[in-house]
């Protein structure tokens, strides 16, 4: 992958994804999503708004595997 889709230094070619990769840039963008949606309310989606979350990703999940 090019460097473009990643927040790595353009001067260097990264070419270890696997162990020590970095993340791609939209990926990177919704793990900042969730992580201020935490920030906002940490006990409350701590303790109630994971379970929920938790239970549609099981759902989802079951759908798609069968």
């Amino acid at each position: 992958m090019k460097n473009e889709h990643f927040l790595l230094d353009p001067k260097i070619i990264f070419m270890n994804h696997g162990s020590f990769g970095a993340c791609p840039k939209p990926i990177f963008d919704d793990y900042q999503k969730w992580q201020r949606r935490l920030e906002k309310q940490p006990v409350l989606f701590s303790t109630e708004t994971i379970y929920d979350l938790f239970r549609k990703s099981r759902i989802a999940l079951g759908e798609f595997v069968g």
